[in-house]
């Protein structure tokens, strides 16, 4: 499969927010066949000297349920362990990947800086999602 789709959680909305939570899973955007899955949830502690919390973002997480807070929590590991996990989840060849692109690709191309880890993906092949669901929301209307 050669497109990975990739959402992540944070404690706040600017670039260099900290992240909590990274998921991506391989899918096969042909037959919608889903593949190989990545998840991690990263410890705050490990990210407050380069990275940024914003209250509002806080005040949201506080109004979630407690089982989505849970979610989000349960065995975290550094940040510096998890984007090299992921560095090696998406470390393949003509691979595309598919974000949300003006929020979740900026901050985590912050993380892999932090982290001294060069961003496996290169720029021409980042696909974003929100433009291709407007497009199809677009021509479904008619």
């Amino acid at each position: 499969m050669k497109d990975v789709m990739i959402d992540i959680e944070t404690l706040g909305t600017r670039s260099d927010a900290a992240i909590i939570q990274i998921g991506a899973c391989y899918f096969d955007r042909n037959t919608g066949e889903i593949g190989l899955g990545f998840s991690v949830n990263i410890d705050p502690s490990s990210m407050m000297d380069k990275f940024s919390v914003d209250y509002d973002t806080i005040k949201w997480w506080m109004g979630q349920s407690d089982r989505a807070r849970q979610l989000v929590t349960e065995f975290p590991t550094d940040i510096g362990a998890a984007i090299s996990s992921l560095h090696d989840f998406l470390n393949k060849p003509d691979l595309k990947l598919w974000s949300h692109a003006t929020f979740d690709i900026p901050i985590l191309m912050h993380a892999f800086e932090v982290t001294h880890i060069k961003f496996p993906i290169h720029y021409r092949k980042m696909r974003d999602i929100r433009t291709l669901m407007d497009i199809a929301e677009h021509h479904s209307v008619k």
